[in-house]
């Protein structure tokens, strides 16, 4: 009798741990998509296809990792208007600096979304993990174009986030960040990158 418990309890943990993968996967696919076509894109073309769309205005562009999105103002820090804000692009979070300013320019995006969704910003940071120091990002802010230079990559809780983006010595700054690991709530990638133009 207890071989057969056993047998069952494997076999029910089995059965679970293939759904809960099949699911993560499922709703999770844009961001799969996005990792797949990263690794089989040519580095040296890659984000070619959006250059006719840059110099957009209130728009960041990262040539890396193909990268081009509005920028969405929203005064308003409810998380629910927030969210809402992020389906039209990447978000200036409320309080943060504008580009060009000194201080601190924080820019939020989704990692993630299930891919029937139809927005095309769900995974938009999904490739963030990509960047490496030196990786330039461009921001079209109030008529004027403003170049960024990662300075570093870090995975944060959400409560030492708050401790980094804080952290400012007088110049302008700008943090870009997602949930991480791709579709979860646990924990901010962020990508750091200083004003050079």
């Amino acid at each position: 009798m207890r071989n057969g418990l056993i047998a069952e309890i494997r076999l029910f943990l089995i059965i679970f741990i293939v759904a809960f993968a099949t699911l993560y996967v499922v709703f999770n696919a844009s961001s799969f998509i996005a990792q797949v076509s990263y690794a089989l894109d040519d580095k040296d073309t890659r984000g070619a296809h959006l250059l006719p769309l840059v110099e957009v205005e209130d728009s960041i562009y990262i040539p890396k990792i193909g990268v081009m999105a509005p920028i969405v103002i929203e005064d308003n820090d409810n998380e629910d208007v927030l969210l809402k804000a992020l389906e039209r692009g990447v978000l200036l979070f409320p309080g943060s600096v504008e580009p060009g300013n000194v201080g601190s320019t924080v820019i939020l995006g989704h990692s993630s979304g299930a891919i029937w969704s139809g927005n095309e910003y769900d995974s938009v940071f999904s490739l963030l993990n990509k960047l490496e120091k030196g990786d330039l990002i461009k921001v079209y802010f109030n008529n004027e174009e403003f170049v960024y230079r990662v300075s570093r990559l870090n995975i944060l809780s959400v409560e030492k986030l708050d401790e980094v983006v804080g952290d400012n010595d007088g110049t302008n700054t700008l943090f870009l960040s997602s949930c991480w690991p791709i579709g979860t709530p646990w924990s901010r990638i962020v990508a750091t990158a200083e004003l050079i133009k």
